[in-house]
């Protein structure tokens, strides 16, 4: 469970990031955005990536933590730049299904307390 939370968290942060830079602007955003905007994308994505690290470090402590953070962030650049390949218009599709999945992930903590 906490590795799909890390995963999907890195998914996010490396999309915002990639939407600040030029030459994914075309492929992901329909016009050019304001500054203001790429720097809040910027920030965020920095700030979701440090949000990553956080269930990580907690779950499998501080070394092997940062390693497995490290490596599902390594796998989830790889998703995005497959989909930045082949279907990038699909990007923001399953970016906001990860925040879905994401705010409905303390019910899945509650679920099997409920049917015991």
């Amino acid at each position: 469970m906490m590795t799909f939370l890390i995963f999907g968290l890195c998914y996010l942060a490396m999309t915002m990031i990639s939407a600040t830079m030029s030459r994914h602007q075309d492929q992901l955003l329909a016009s050019v955005p304001a500054p203001r905007l790429v720097h809040g994308l910027r920030y965020g994505g920095w700030l979701v990536l440090a949000m990553a690290l956080a269930p990580a470090v907690g779950t499998w402590g501080v070394s092997v933590g940062i390693a497995a953070w490290l490596g599902l962030l390594t796998f989830a650049c790889l998703a995005l730049a497959v989909q930045l390949t082949y279907r990038p218009r699909s990007i923001w599709r399953c970016s906001l299904a990860l925040i879905a999945l994401i705010a409905l992930m303390p019910l899945a903590w509650l679920l099997p307390a409920t049917l015991s």
